[in-house]
């Protein structure tokens, strides 16, 4: 199984819903008249710029920025490191003990928008706590991590491609395209292939 994450800044809340089954079902619209209406490149544009003047997407910038912060801010309540620690470890585990019990393996994927800088280079946001966090569940419960951001820093720089974002999206956001798509199977294969060497799987 493979798990592939964009973002992971997470809060407490998050993780507790997920560990104790308290997720509400995620709405998607794969047919009759919504579905047909969020693929149309000018509705999409439409919400983008409605949301851009009302001022939405400076209070996401906002969150983020407030969830960002409280790395710095481990006494401060904001978020129990160790507690979100805990919370990751099981549903770590439960999730890889579903792998174990199907005969399947495990491997999470982590590929990180890229930031185009006003120099032309592009970076990526690391969350430092948050993958730290998280890799060290998936390494303390034996499941694979591969992290994407190296590889698609070396593609931009080498052909200008970018793995995410499509012709009705703002540039570098939103799904993977073809280019990301290409990278990750890549990755996946040499991970397999490496580790069927190795005798680790």
């Amino acid at each position: 199984m493979i798990l592939e994450i964009q973002n992971i800044v997470f809060d407490i809340q998050e993780l507790e819903n997920a560990v104790y089954s308290k997720l509400k079902r995620l709405p998607a619209f794969d047919h009759g008249v919504l579905s047909y209406l969020q693929k149309m490149p000018y509705l999409r544009l439409g919400y983008r710029q409605v949301k851009f003047f009302t001022g939405l997407h400076v209070v996401d910038m906002l969150n983020i920025f407030k969830k960002n912060d409280s790395e710095t801010k481990e006494d401060s309540g904001i978020i129990d490191w160790d507690y979100a620690a805990s919370l990751l470890d099981l549903l770590m585990i439960e999730t890889h003990k579903i792998c174990v019990d199907n005969g399947i393996g495990f491997i999470v994927i982590y590929h990180p928008h890229l930031t185009i800088q006003k120099d032309g280079h592009v970076s990526v946001y690391y969350p430092d706590e948050y993958l730290k966090k998280l890799k060290d569940a998936c390494n303390n419960n034996n499941i694979y991590f591969i992290d994407m951001a190296d590889t698609f820093i070396a593609e931009y720089n080498e052909k200008h491609l970018l793995p995410h974002g499509f012709s009705n999206t703002a540039v570098g956001t939103g799904h993977l395209n073809k280019t990301g798509h290409r990278l990750i199977a890549g990755q996946i294969f040499d991970f397999i292939n490496n580790a069927e060497k190795d005798g680790s799987i």
